[in-house]
């Protein structure tokens, strides 16, 4: 019968990155033991510090990462919530939209959750979600799908969401027609002045009034005026 036997016990490491006085500076073995016993007790209580200050950084970390992926999902699901609400409303108001709407378009176009880098189609599918008018767009561009792909195709994501909110703008046009202009009283005779007529200057210049793109209807002319529009605004003029 094999004899039983305790387990050898690991030996101790010595405790590495810890400083030790020179035992040939001290006066004494004793005085030796002392400093050595003193400065290791620093270190080490310097060292759990350390330790915990370092964990609590990191659970601060990950804290305030929770928290925003939680800020986040709540963001998306309010951004679902109200989609939803306005899709439901254009369809009670227009059924037809449902049968105009491609199903596979909502797979392309999909809508960008939190954390994913954004595409051509998650930013053309994040106009349309965003947009009064989804169900309509959803509609047109299951209807064409040629100009998905134009659209898809463009440089920046700054001019992709220029091109959805230019076929946007169709679609509010339609819903929100120019009223009918009144009829004009027949002006009236100004009177005649005895004054002596104001000296003109030499030269003036003229402020040309801001160009109503909204109404123009073709996309590139559009994208481009309005690019052009946020250039002089980030001048400072107009």
């Amino acid at each position: 019968m094999a004899r039983l036997t305790a387990p050898k016990p690991e030996p101790r490491k010595p405790l590495e990155g810890l400083s030790l006085p020179d035992v040939n500076d001290a006066e004494s073995y004793e005085k030796f033991t002392f400093t050595a016993a003193e400065q290791i007790a620093e270190q080490i209580v310097e060292r759990k510090i350390k330790e915990i200050r370092e964990q609590e950084e990191a659970r601060q970390r990950e804290a305030a990462e929770a928290e925003r992926k939680r800020l986040q999902t709540e963001a998306f699901d309010r951004r679902t919530e109200e989609f939803g609400g306005r899709f439901q409303a254009a369809i009670k108001a227009s059924p037809d939209l449902m049968n105009r709407i491609d199903p596979d378009l909502t797979v392309i176009l999909h809508t960008s959750e939190p954390g994913d880098a954004a595409t051509p189609a998650s930013v053309i599918g994040d106009a349309v979600f965003e947009s009064e008018y989804c169900a309509e767009l959803l509609a047109f561009f299951s209807e064409h799908p040629d100009e998905v792909k134009r659209i898809a195709a463009l440089p920046t994501a700054n001019s992709i969401a220029r091109a959805v909110g230019w076929v946007e703008t169709q679609f509010k046009r339609e819903a929100d027609p120019k009223p009918k202009p009144t009829p004009a009283e027949a002006p009236r005779r100004p009177a005649v002045s005895q004054a002596e007529p104001p000296v003109r200057p030499l030269a003036s210049s003229a402020v040309l009034p801001e160009e109503d793109i909204d109404a123009i209807e073709d996309v590139d002319e559009y994208i481009e005026k309005a690019n052009a529009r946020d250039a002089r605004m980030r001048r400072g003029g107009r």
